[in-house]
């Protein structure tokens, strides 16, 4: 059981000068640390105090904050301001989405760059993994009633099962997002296409924002 002294080091390690520690957590204190010495009494282990607890606690959840800051990750943005139309050739094509200028969120990419080119979301890891690649769209086209259909490519190749369509017209609209798992080796990369089914007519996407992460995290 933890003697008055220990319940004392708890309250100065978990409030601040001044705060009265709440009854509740003097009781579950003494319940909680007299649970998991018991079970530690049945393994064969000596007690520990509520200070060791607490450190313990501490480092579990300082290693599980850095292995999550080291998950792969990556994200690419069109910004507004670089919102620039893409030349549609013809209706039966996906065309890649390179003309207007994306931006790497270098806070949010670990193990991905920009290596492959403008618009490619490049995996550097070592390891090949699975990622759920999501992007949110907005865009516009050059004329009325467009119909467009929108897909996550690997390498140049476009995934039909990441394929969502929408009619669009000369106002910026939100297109439904896309979520999408594919696997990545080392130095593949991601990018964005778009097809106008309806007519030769070009279309901008943007704000646009284009995230692959380990899937499962």
């Amino acid at each position: 059981m933890p003697t008055p002294d220990e319940i004392a080091q708890w309250r100065a390690r978990i409030f601040t000068d001044g705060e009265e520690m709440p009854e509740w957590v003097t009781g579950m204190s003494y319940a909680i640390v007299s649970e998991l010495n018991d079970l530690r009494a049945d393994a064969g282990l000596p007690d520990r105090t509520i200070g060791e607890f607490i450190d313990l606690v501490r480092e579990v959840t300082s290693d599980l904050t850095q292995d999550k800051a080291d998950i792969p990750r990556g994200q690419l943005n069109i910004k507004v301001a670089d919102a620039a139309a893409q030349t549609i050739s013809d209706t039966s094509s996906y065309h890649e989405i390179t003309t207007p200028a994306w931006t790497l969120s270098t806070s949010l990419s670990v193990d991905f760059d920009e290596s492959d080119g403008n618009g490619r979301l490049t995996y550097t890891g070592s390891e090949t993994l699975t990622f759920k690649v999501t992007v949110n769209i907005y865009a516009l086209a050059a004329a009325a009633a467009q119909t467009t259909h929108w897909r996550i490519g690997v390498n140049g190749t476009t995934e039909s099962g990441s394929e969502v369509s929408q009619e669009i017209g000369t106002t910026l609209e939100q297109i439904t997002t896309i979520a999408h798992e594919v696997s990545l080796a080392t130095g593949d990369h991601v990018s964005l296409f778009v097809r106008n089914a309806t007519a030769v007519q070009d279309v901008t996407p943007g704000p646009v924002s284009m995230h692959a992460l380990e899937a499962g995290q």
